[in-house]
């Protein structure tokens, strides 16, 4: 069931040419959802097979299309659901498992990847666009698949200056007997890690939109200090210290995380040219611009 947020609820109660139109948006992802979920399973196979591990049993899968104005950043109908379906999953798991899965910082942990998969997916960016599937660990034995595919509609007549964006999200919870053999202990860290560099991704990726004209300065503050704020809960969960050792063992071919996040070559090429367009574009841009030179020199925590 497609869910809308607050603000365009409101929009489509007063106009029946916007509920059309949004009802026209979500239906247009509702008729790509088999070949979606067609790649969705590919890449969990190709996931499965890199990771060496044969033996995935499918515990849950859901599917969720959520339609907001593109400068939102909300999970506030969404994060329920995932709260519910790791309750239900962890249900069947043992004790120990069903702990971890179930406590507070798990499920904070797994509502951000969620949010951060379902915001990569709206940029046009190169920072952010590839980060449209993830494939996580979250206990032993406990794989999270996530998805996100998403489309924009622009009338300025009906919503005004901002594009709509309904964004369709997979996700697949897994477990594997033969990974809860060979994990003897789960670190919550990983995850919190890979988040970090995923929401510093999307952060650069909205510096990259805006200094290609993209979105408003408006949109980009807006997104910023909501960015900056979910980080902030992030790094309370992980000190720069266990980050550090994550960054020093990210290349080793044991740890489960994607070392490409580490890769900040382009990165920091997106940031020094944004950072030469503000800084010819006026008092306007100035936070922008400190902000873009901030990341340059410090793209990773």
């Amino acid at each position: 069931m497609p869910c809308k947020s607050p603000s365009l609820e409101r929009v489509t109660e007063k106009s029946e040419k916007a509920k059309k139109q949004i009802e026209q948006l979500n239906k247009q992802l509702s008729d790509l959802e088999n070949s979606a979920k067609e790649k969705f399973e590919k890449k969990i196979k190709e996931h499965s097979e890199k990771a060496n591990v044969y033996d995935f049993r499918q515990l849950i899968f859901n599917s969720a299309i959520k339609t907001e104005y593109s400068h939102e950043f909300s999970l506030d109908k969404i994060a329920p659901v995932i709260s519910a379906a790791l309750e239900a999953v962890s249900q069947s798991l043992t004790g120990g498992v069903m702990q971890i899965l179930t406590s507070p910082k798990a499920v904070s942990s797994y509502s951000d990847l969620v949010l951060s998969i379902s915001e990569a997916a709206k940029s046009t960016s190169s920072a952010s666009n590839s980060l449209s599937f993830s494939a996580n660990r979250i206990a032993p034995g406990v794989f999270a698949f996530l998805s996100a595919n998403s489309i924009s509609i622009k009338d300025k007549d009906t919503f005004g200056e901002e594009a709509v964006t309904a964004t369709s999200i997979f996700y697949s919870l897994n477990n594997s007997i033969e990974d809860l053999k060979q994990s003897t202990s789960f670190e919550l860290a990983y995850l919190n890690a890979e988040l970090m560099l995923k929401f510093k991704n999307i952060q650069i990726g909205n510096t990259d939109d805006l200094s290609k004209g993209l979105i408003t300065i408006a949109v980009w503050n807006e997104k910023y200090l909501l960015i900056e704020e979910i980080m902030k809960n992030i790094r309370e969960r992980l000190d720069n210290s266990t980050f550090k050792d994550i960054i020093a063992r990210s290349k080793d071919e044991d740890v489960d995380i994607d070392s490409t996040l580490f890769n900040t070559s382009k990165n920091r090429l997106i940031l020094e040219q944004s950072v030469l367009q503000f800084e010819n574009r006026g008092s306007l841009y100035k936070g922008a611009l400190e902000n873009a030179k901030t990341m340059l020199n410090n793209p990773l925590f």
